[in-house]
């Protein structure tokens, strides 16, 4: 079961707005002919090759970036930055031969071992991996939270390779047609110089975009026409028990604050308040932004808390920030406070300068709290990006939502809850 629901959220994923990004790089380093062949014929197995460079280097840093970054000091971002790096520098190296020439020194001296044009479709799948972030529902959070504390499991290698495999498939489909629509336009294969200019170009852009953030605002203009199929794979009975055996949560109820309750019975439910049982507290923030000192669950007692669990780069998360900021500017000063909880999906979002920032793009004023070792997220029994949990002004939880959506439930649930006094 466990290599069925990650094969099918792979697969959703894979034809989700958030390959959008990295589709032209895939499309371009597909096409493109292997280095110094001027054969016409196209190289069948270079879109196997990419897609396969593209998913095992984004399931190996997914894995290990959180070891990289702690056994070699490295600052967070940097395998990333690298990726971005590596594709504007081959975009450039194949806009101006000469630069190619001295780029494609070291791929030829591995030629002698390996074909140089395996190495070059493993290549510049590996860079577009670096750089490759899904949209993540259940299946990619249990891998990112559990792969962030350092360790492994024959379960956590299994849920991540067949992911990584459901992944592959649409995007491989995409590469062969796209390949095949370039080999079948009249000229361009007696014009070789000019399709490796092209792809030059292509890959060059999408470092720029993916580099200054072009590519998130482009995503969320593109509607999110996969939530529900994403949902009814990743968010059932079946699925959470199938991926508790990656998560080592067999019964969600230990807490710091008694038994707990399960939020998916109140999830089912948005449009209804509800007893979801009491608020857990923050644990292990390394630290609060847009406040002067740490939050307390306890400190709140007698406002309306609407806690909300995102990280920055996430596209989900982006489309429901807006709601999040027009409720925090027309409740903040009836009684509403909002918090928010920056659990980061890749190495890159745990750098708290990157946090600032985007919170200044995004208009983030309220309280944040840096939850980079995941002890909140899971003081919360999280699985997903964005959560949502309106608390009442005596500490108990009210509604919980997952993902985007439910915006007029929630509004009328603080509209609501601001209008009841506090109850012992």
């Amino acid at each position: 079961m466990l290599i069925v629901v990650g094969l099918v959220a792979g697969l959703v994923t894979g034809l989700s707005p958030c390959v959008l990004p990295v589709l032209p790089g895939v499309l371009a380093s597909a096409a493109l002919p292997a280095a110094g062949s001027e054969a016409a014929a196209p190289d069948r197995r270079r879109p196997l090759l990419v897609v396969a460079g593209l998913v095992g280097a984004f399931a190996l840093v997914t894995l290990t970036a959180a070891w990289l970054v702690a056994q070699l000091h490295i600052p967070s971002g940097v395998l990333r930055g690298i990726g971005i790096g590596a594709l504007v520098l081959v975009g450039l190296s194949l806009l101006v031969p000469p630069l190619g020439r001295l780029v494609e020194g070291p791929f030829a001296r591995l030629g002698r071992v390996q074909p140089r044009r395996d190495v070059s479709a493993l290549g510049f799948g590996a860079m577009l991996g670096l750089v490759f972030v899904p949209c993540a529902g259940p299946v990619l959070a249990a891998i990112t939270v559990v792969a962030a504390s350092q360790s492994t499991s024959a379960e956590l290698l299994v849920l991540t390779a067949a992911f990584a495999i459901g992944v592959a498939v649409p995007l491989t489909l995409v590469a062969m047609l796209g390949q095949q629509a370039v080999t079948r336009i009249r000229g361009l294969r007696r014009r070789l110089p000019l399709v490796r200019q092209v792809a030059g170009g292509i890959l060059l852009a999408t470092g720029v975009a993916i580099a200054f953030g072009w590519t998130d605002r482009a995503a969320l203009l593109v509607p999110d026409y996969v939530s529900a199929a994403q949902r009814s794979v990743e968010d059932t009975s079946v699925a959470r028990t199938a991926l508790a055996t990656v998560t080592d949560d067999d019964s969600a109820d230990a807490s710091v604050l008694g038994p707990r309750t399960s939020f998916n019975d109140c999830e089912a439910d948005p449009s209804r308040l509800a007893n979801c049982g009491p608020a857990r507290d923050f644990a292990g923030i390394q630290q609060w932004l847009n406040t002067d000192g740490p939050l307390s669950v306890d400190g709140l007692r007698g406002k309306v808390v609407l806690v909300e669990f995102f990280t920055f780069g996430c596209i989900n998360c982006q489309r429901a920030q807006p709601h999040l900021n027009e409720w925090n500017a027309t409740y903040g000063g009836q009684g509403l406070q909002v918090v928010g909880v920056h659990s980061p999906e890749f190495d890159y979002e745990k750098d708290v300068g990157n946090v600032r920032e985007a919170l200044r793009e995004q208009g983030i004023t309220y309280p944040v709290a840096i939850d980079n070792d995941f002890r909140s997220w899971r003081e919360w029994s999280q699985r997903y990006w964005p959560a949502r949990y309106l608390i009442d002004r005596s500490g108990v939880v009210r509604l919980v939502h997952y993902g985007e959506g439910a915006y007029d439930a929630t509004e009328r649930a603080i509209q609501q809850l601001l209008a009841q006094p506090a109850t012992t």
